[in-house]
């Protein structure tokens, strides 16, 4: 099993007394607007064995039964967000679930599609990642308060072989939610929360 830096213990304590510390830090100072990197790993991916998908695509309402650190420490500090709204309502704060922040596509493609499967093939791209980071704080739009996750991918995978055929070969018996599909090269994971309530649509260089 592959592993975030120290898997048991350093990655898991950082991530979670970091974000306390930012979170609390935040509302003493009346600092109302914040967003915080989380991960997609709050729904088993990559660093579990254990895959437990009951639908595609993924959204915000799945599940999230982790059972390693790494993503066990995203979800706390989604906790302690919740936390935080409630003692510090006039506060705003997003959980940004990112999936492999990277410069280009490109980067993610690999020759043989099995070795991205346990991420579903997921990537965005860093710029269009921290444009949803500045609409999570500077927007004011109305449409939501208190704390929100959000899942923050591109809307395509990162792989040419056609999204329908990764899913025969890989997850067929993953139910595929009612209304949606994953035709041509959809990703994985449904953005729309995001489109809907940041504004947020994931772009690439160029589009």
């Amino acid at each position: 099993m592959r592993n975030p830096g120290d898997y048991h213990v350093a990655a898991h304590n950082t991530n979670v007394v970091l974000s306390w510390n930012i979170l609390r830090a935040a509302a003493e100072l009346r600092i109302n607007r914040v967003a915080q990197a989380s991960s997609v790993n709050v729904i088993p991916l990559v660093w579990t064995d254990l895959k437990d998908f009951e639908y595609f695509p993924l959204d915000e309402d799945h599940p999230t039964r982790v059972d390693e650190p790494y993503g066990l420490s995203k979800l706390i500090c989604e906790l302690q967000a919740d936390t935080i709204v409630r003692r510090y309502p006039s506060m705003r704060i997003a959980s940004l679930r990112l999936s492999w922040s990277l410069p280009r596509r490109e980067y993610a493609l690999r020759s043989d599609p099995e070795r991205r499967k346990n991420d579903l093939w997921g990537y965005v791209q860093e710029d269009s990642a921290a444009e949803a980071f500045l609409l999570a704080v500077a927007g004011e739009n109305g449409k939501w308060s208190g704390h929100e996750r959000f899942f923050i991918t591109a809307s395509d995978t990162a792989s040419d072989v056609p999204t329908m055929e990764l899913y025969e070969r890989y997850w067929k018996n993953v139910p595929i939610k009612e209304g949606k599909d994953l035709s041509g090269r959809k990703g994985f994971f449904d953005c729309s929360k995001a489109e809907r309530l940041l504004g947020w649509v994931h772009k690439n260089p160029g589009e």
